[in-house]
């Protein structure tokens, strides 16, 4: 099952996410999820675990790999992490009261 999700939160280690109210994903927590994360044309398949979830959202933290299986490129999250904060921070720094 597929769908979008709208980005809440990121970090180095994990990301929280929001659904479309119509979206029929109903996530259990400790599931394991895959999750695609697109940014400036690079594209970086992570696969995550259920951590928290509350109005329609989801925290998803990606440990350095689930179970034997594959590894998380967390050396490419935390990098996208910091660019996207970075971001965040200048439009913070920009934008004033009126």
């Amino acid at each position: 099952l597929h769908c979008k999700a709208a980005l809440g939160n990121i970090s180095a280690e994990g990301i929280f996410l929001r659904l479309e109210p119509d979206d029929p994903v109903d996530l259990e927590l400790n599931s394991t999820v895959d999750v695609e994360i697109t940014s400036d044309g690079e594209t970086l398949l992570l696969h995550g675990i259920v951590r928290s979830r509350r109005d329609r959202g989801y925290g998803i933290y990606f440990p350095k790999r689930i179970g034997e299986g594959s590894a998380n490129p967390l050396d490419q999250l935390a990098r996208i992490s910091a660019e996207l904060q970075r971001d965040l921070l200048s439009t913070r720094i920009l934008r004033r009261p009126e």
